[in-house]
């Protein structure tokens, strides 16, 4: 990124939200979104002040770590409340065989409602403990144990965790 007169100094330090955004015509097409790691700053003779941002695409599934127990809650209330605790904005979807459902999770009374009809879900009743390990291995665990196959798929505004049968 361009940093004349050093507008950007201090402006990250990791942790922010960056969403990138082009086009041919005014810039309103978001390309990417991901979250800082690290930061450099640096001259060149050529093209003045830079910095320099690394991270990842957002979520971090792959990366961070949770602690839980699930006990008893069906496959989509251990699911959506995992997505709910530790991921806020991916939301569940699963594919009924004709489109993606929507699940909306209440976590006042520990609850999913579904936007369409989802006769092919699983209703098992999940028991795991899981002490600091990685969210997307807890979530392919509960998957595999109930015969259901994920993937997260961003769709430009939102990302969901898509889930099917195997």
């Amino acid at each position: 990124i361009a940093n004349a007169g050093g507008r950007f100094l201090n402006k990250f330090d990791g942790g922010e939200i960056v969403d990138v955004y082009a086009n041919t015509t005014d810039a309103t097409t978001r390309i990417f979104r991901g979250k800082v790691d690290n930061v450099s700053y640096g001259v060149s003779m050529a093209e003045g002040f830079y910095i320099e941002l690394y991270g990842r695409d957002y979520p971090e599934m792959g990366d961070k770590t949770i602690t839980g127990t699930e006990a008893g809650a069906t496959t989509d209330i251990s699911l959506a409340g995992i997505l709910n605790a530790s991921f806020s904005g991916v939301t569940l979807t699963f594919w009924n065989g004709s489109a993606w459902a929507e699940a909306t999770y209440n976590s006042v009374d520990d609850t999913v409602s579904w936007s369409l009809a989802t006769p092919t879900f699983p209703t098992t009743h999940i028991n795991l403990t899981y002490q600091h390990k990685k969210a997307w291995n807890v979530i392919t665990e509960i998957c595999k144990k109930v015969g259901l196959d994920c993937y997260m798929w961003y769709d430009g505004s939102k990302w969901t965790l898509r889930t099917f049968v195997q």
